[in-house]
């Protein structure tokens, strides 16, 4: 069958616009690659990428404006109803998306909703989709759908969702739609049945991860990445999936259902060389959840990448502070990475123990800090503020131990507010003490508090959090009309 999978465009608006980053979307990449080994014809779009403007400081098409985003612009183009008044695209528009689908005359369009920002627009392309032409065949994945399986399946413009890991479920499925099947019983695929109630058929996981075969890089436009990424020739690369934590505010717990699987040191390594050899890359930006989770492991992989000596620039983020030792953090130095990311979430012990259930003792981030500086390294910390069981009390604390951080040589810090994601205990929390009704599709950002209580409202927090980005790091994060956003 004939496969197109599409990265959305982002929605935002002046007011969450915030941070943009651009890199190869590594879900459809997977999926693509499963999807050619079960011998399906298969095209990716990355309507984020696709719609950067290269090499021009101003737009190039008119009625667009263009946002400043990593090393390049983004076009960005109005949206009407059912979206947020004020809502606009980065990237692609929603018609050049369908001019896409137009070209490539697809069997089936698979969407990748891995943020709750980009459902509705997901949506808008399915619909869309099925006016074309109703026998192409609509799918949906990702973080958010996982998360609202029903709810996405309320929707008669979507057929399938794949819930959880895909590079299984979702070739498997298409297998099935080949041989005429509409309704196979498939670990992660959901559908409606016969009287129309949603079937759900949980997740399994690939216990295996070698197996699955390396990204399809080459169905994407990666010099194009290249030319827009701040860091340059990078790529992305996952070499560990899930977390055993269970952080109330992270949707890993219930996409992993708090397992932790890893690939094997040797096999890892296997497709850092590819990439060298097939794209001169100059850096990895490793998405894992939590790299350095199995400490022994994590020695083994940096000792293996450092024997390399590949000269490549590494970046990660959602290192826990507890895990580090000298000897660990001197082989990551020598293999190449520079700024390590930490998280310590709150500067409140009590919020930690009882609330995030984050399982670690800020003094374990103050010896760590000492560590990394010790090892040569540049430290950057990311926290969240504005969890519903938070004072303001809580939150001056956080404050508080921020600036501690940066007097003991943090050199880069991050503040998110607190949003409530389905399939999290924070969303549960929040539509329990019913700050919240569900998810509200029209209206959904990580840049703009969702949550208003008794102690704080969300437009204080996202006053406190410009003024702190700003603070603590030299740079103002507040985006108006026109305005030009260095990425991080």
């Amino acid at each position: 069958m004939r496969v197109l999978l599409i990265f959305p465009p982002s929605v935002a608006t002046e007011a969450t616009v915030g941070f943009i980053s651009v890199g190869q979307p590594l879900g459809v990449a997977y999926l693509a690659a499963a999807l050619r080994e079960h011998g399906h014809e298969v095209a990716i779009c990355d309507a984020l990428e696709e719609g950067f403007v290269e090499g021009a400081p101003r737009p190039t098409r008119e009625p667009f404006t263009v946002q400043r985003v990593s090393a390049g612009f983004a076009q960005r183009a109005p949206l009407g109803p059912p979206f947020a008044d004020g809502s606009f695209t980065v990237g692609l528009t929603v018609d050049e998306v369908m001019e896409r689908i137009r070209a490539f005359r697809p069997d089936v369009v698979g969407l990748s909703a891995i943020f709750t920002s980009v459902a509705l627009v997901s949506h808008e392309i399915c619909r869309r989709t099925k006016a074309l032409d109703a026998r192409i065949v609509t799918m949906m994945g990702g973080t958010h759908p996982s998360g609202q399986q029903r709810e996405t399946l309320a929707d008669p413009a979507i057929d399938y969702v794949v819930w959880g890991e895909g590079e299984h479920a979702m070739p498997a499925l298409v297998d099935a739609l080949a041989r005429g099947e509409r309704r196979p019983t498939i670990p992660g695929v959901c559908f409606r049945g016969e009287d129309g109630k949603p079937v759900l058929h949980p997740p399994g996981f690939i216990e295996d991860i070698d197996t699955i075969p390396f990204p399809a890089f080459d169905l994407l436009p990666m010099e194009r990445y290249f030319n827009t990424a701040a860091e340059g020739r990078i790529v992305k690369m996952i070499t560990s999936r899930g977390c055993t934590y269970n952080c109330s505010f992270c949707s890993v717990p219930f996409m992993s259902q708090r397992t932790f699987r890893v690939r094997t040191p040797a096999n890892v390594i296997a497709e850092i060389d590819r990439w060298v050899a097939d794209y001169g890359i100059d850096g990895i930006m490793f998405e894992d959840d939590n790299l350095t989770l199995n400490v022994k492991r994590a020695h083994q992989l940096f000792d293996a990448i450092a024997e390399r000596d590949y000269g490549l620039k590494l970046y990660a983020r959602n290192f826990r502070a507890d895990l580090f030792d000298l000897h660990m953090l001197r082989q990551m130095k020598r293999a190449g990475f520079d700024v390590i990311w930490i998280t310590p979430e709150s500067g409140n012990q009590r919020i930690l123990d009882e609330v995030v259930d984050k399982k670690f003792d800020l003094r374990d981030v103050d010896d760590s800090v000492g560590l990394m500086k010790q090892a040569g390294l540049r430290v950057g910390a990311a926290f969240v503020i504005g969890l519903p069981e938070e004072t303001r009390e809580d939150i001056n604390d956080t404050v508080a131990y921020a600036r501690k951080l940066k007097g003991l040589g943090v050199d880069h810090f991050w503040f998110s507010i607190a949003t409530p994601i389905a399939g999290t205990r924070l969303y549960d929390t929040a539509l329990e003490r019913g700050l919240i009704q569900g998810v509200d599709l029209s209206h959904f950002s990580y840049y703009e508090g969702q949550l208003n209580t008794e102690h704080w409202c969300a437009t204080e927090l996202v006053r406190l959090r410009n003024d702190l980005m700003d603070e603590l790091n030299g740079y103002h994060n507040r985006i108006l009309p026109g305005a030009a956003a260095a990425g991080l």
